[in-house]
């Protein structure tokens, strides 16, 4: 049904964000040997992006935690049809 299609292009939308997302954390990586302090949207020098939002505005993306070696990243749905 067109309501499934919908869902299924929102999913796709935060798949490609945080896809998007850990290839910024590489880059991140690459430059600073670590990604620890790596940060999104907060306006400061760390920052990996300036936006926190996936491409569609479904998704807000967040860096749940990140180490020297290590990240974890997530995107939460913005309303029921994500």
């Amino acid at each position: 049904s067109y309501q499934q299609q919908l869902i299924r292009a929102h999913r796709l939308d935060g798949q490609v964000a945080l896809f998007n997302l850990a290839n910024r954390m590489e880059v991140y990586y690459l430059k600073n040997h670590t990604y620890a302090k790596a940060t999104l949207a907060t306006g400061k020098n760390h920052d990996i992006s300036s936006q926190d939002l996936s491409a569609e505005r479904q998704y807000r993306l967040h860096i749940v935690n990140s180490t020297d070696t290590a990240y974890l990243l997530s995107a939460t749905p913005l309303n029921h049809q994500a």
